[in-house]
């Protein structure tokens, strides 16, 4: 639930948080992080009974220690809780109302959750592991909580495993949908397809969702299977290192801290680096600079001179959202890539009134648009690729200007680099502010850009150069058997058995892992997890410790792997580093049909060691 600013909080029945259960109830703990149930500072608030309804076994609640647990909640939701709690008391309702505004950062900023909602619970994962009827219970510790660290939680809980935690690095949920809130930054899937199976969302505004619909709809997947407490906001890890005598996995926290746990599953995904242009100068520029994935909250680009260097999927999203407000856009393109048109009128309110009232609408829909994915996302059938290039050019011809179209014009095959769509892209180079500069950047000065043949002044910099998306792993240290780096194992590019586990590295899995690029990737990851469930709960039947990936099996999956791609025609020219890893083989694609991939998913064991 986003925080919300309203005239009068109680005038409806809001929905009751079920963060505050956990919140108030964890052992020892509160939400300011110490224990103030029975606190001297200031008068009983709520006495003897009445405080039972906040966990039971409390004799007294001050003011101060109910705002500090209340602290976790919007101003609509104290006001839900607070008539539910203390059997609508009008005068604690008002009270806890008057101290919230006293304390702003209750109410935040809109798309902000503070890091205490989801810090406040205490879960030690560093216990000594417990056993009963003679079964180990496993803890989980998962690194991101984007969607694939969401999803993960979420189907653990399900299951009835609750030893596990959710690291996030970031001060917010969402992953790539937290970090990537550049204007117009949405998903080029289309929205019913990314939604889980098992919550689709029916609500859709229109065929491609925006990044901030994205977002709300993790948190409420969050907040509707009560996943928050065991989320951890601001929590980076920095290595992680399998110890084969305990056989945990020991990570280390950037702050300081660690975590002991008997699994490692990593969210982290290929969208976490951000990739810098190397060009020098760089650091002379005295104005203002930053990367689409990193946008620089509060900047206003009105009137500004701005330079936009790369024209990949970030800078076709928001060249044509930030246009109207610069005095002068100069976009800076080293190599012209297809742009489509997609169909993208919002939804009727007939067509929103179907899906609200049929789960049968949402299905057929799902299943239309995965359909139509399947010939563009093997990049194997000819005739459709040739179809995509006479529909890019279609769109392409509304620049106006012929040397601007022409040097617009890809001279790469569709497919070659990432499918990218926007019916708002061309258009915005008919702008008489617009100037399309076709060559690298050399270098930066102090206030300038220069290219071949070309010095442009500028106020801003943005890159939109994307991620380094076949580093996989990059920002942590990973150490499996005998002390072995996982980037001394990936040196040549990143490898993995469906994408998930990797050979020396036990009890270690992976989401969107090494060749796993393929549709939409929240239906890949749902069939990760599955996978991981059933590896897991494999080991718990079992009574196992560890189980580790063969070299063997690693080594002709790959194999076999790599041949299946070098049949994919489109990708063997000059596509620049986006699929490709230091040994120039394919590290991010999966040449075949999710459905394809689903099947390829079942639980092989014999592929694994065990002990």
């Amino acid at each position: 639930m986003s925080p919300r600013l309203i005239t009068n909080p109680c005038s409806r029945n809001w929905i009751t948080s079920s963060v505050l259960s956990p919140v108030i109830s964890a052992p020892g703990g509160s939400a300011s992080g110490g224990d103030e149930r029975g606190s001297n500072t200031g008068s009983c608030l709520v006495p003897n009974a009445a405080s039972g309804s906040l966990g039971g076994g409390i004799g007294c609640w001050t003011p101060d220690a109910l705002i500090n647990v209340l602290a976790v909640m919007d101003v609509s939701e104290i006001c839900d809780y607070a008539f539910r709690a203390y059997r609508f008391n009008p005068f604690i309702v008002h009270l806890l109302l008057d101290r919230s505004r006293q304390k702003p950062e209750l109410i935040g900023n809109p798309g902000h959750v503070s890091p205490e909602r989801y810090n406040s619970t205490l879960l030690d994962l560093g216990r000594h592991r417990v056993s009963g009827d003679n079964q180990v219970r496993k803890r989980i510790a998962i690194i991101g909580a984007g969607p694939g660290g969401i999803c993960t939680g979420i189907q653990l809980l399900k299951a009835g495993i609750k030893d596990f935690v959710i690291l996030e690095k970031a001060t917010g949920i969402g992953g790539t949908w937290w970090h990537n809130r550049y204007p117009g930054a949405e998903c080029d899937v289309p929205s019913h397809l990314y939604s889980f199976s098992f919550e689709p969302k029916k609500d859709w505004p229109r065929p491609y969702a925006r990044q901030p619909e994205i977002l709300e709809y993790m948190r409420h997947c969050v907040t509707k299977y009560e996943l928050t407490p065991y989320i951890r906001l601001a929590k980076e890890v920095a290595s992680a290192r399998w110890d084969e005598d305990s056989t945990t996995w020991d990570i280390s926290l950037a702050d300081g801290t660690s975590v002991e746990s008997d699994f490692l599953i990593s969210g982290v995904g290929m969208f976490t680096e951000l990739n810098y242009p190397d060009i020098p100068g760089i650091n002379e520029f005295r104005g203002t600079m930053f990367h689409t994935g990193a946008w620089k909250d509060g900047h206003d680009l009105t009137g500004e001179r701005v330079a936009v260097i790369g024209t990949a999927a970030s800078a076709v999203q928001m060249i044509p959202e930030i246009v109207d407000a610069v005095e002068h856009l100069f976009v800076y393109q080293r190599r012209p890539q297809w742009v489509l048109p997609k169909e993208d009128a919002a939804f009727s309110n007939e067509q929103l009134a179907e899906f609200m009232e049929s789960d049968v609408a949402v299905l057929s829909r799902r299943t239309k648009i995965r359909e139509n994915l399947e010939g563009f996302i093997t990049f194997s059938n000819r005739e459709i690729l040739l179809n995509a290039e006479d529909a890019g050019r279609k769109n392409l011809s509304v620049v106006k200007d012929l040397q601007t179209r022409e040097k617009l014009t890809p001279s790469m095959a569709y497919g070659c680099r990432r499918p990218l769509a926007s019916n708002l892209y061309y258009p915005a180079f008919n702008r008489p502010n617009v100037r399309l500069i076709n060559s690298a950047v050399e270098r930066i000065s102090a206030n300038t850009v220069h290219a071949a043949n070309e010095s442009t002044v500028v106020d801003t910099v943005i890159f939109a150069t994307g991620f380094q998306t076949t580093r996989y792993l990059s920002c942590i240290d990973v150490y499996g058997r005998d002390g072995v780096s996982i980037h001394d194992a990936w040196q040549d590019g990143a490898q993995a058995y469906l994408g998930i586990t990797t050979a020396n590295f036990p009890n270690l899995f992976m989401l969107y892992g090494p060749n796993t690029n393929n549709g939409s990737i929240l239906e890949m990851i749902e069939h990760q997890v599955a996978y991981i469930l059933r590896q897991i709960q494999f080991m718990d039947e079992h009574a196992l410790q560890w189980m580790a990936l063969k070299s063997s099996t690693m080594t002709r999956y790959n194999e076999a792997l790599q041949r299946d791609l070098q049949n994919v025609d489109v990708w063997q020219g000059d596509c620049g580093g986006y699929y490709r890893g230091r040994a120039g083989f394919i590290v991010t694609q999966w040449p075949h049909t999710v459905d394809e991939y689903k099947s390829r998913l079942q639980s092989d064991h014999g592929s694994f060691d065990t002990g």
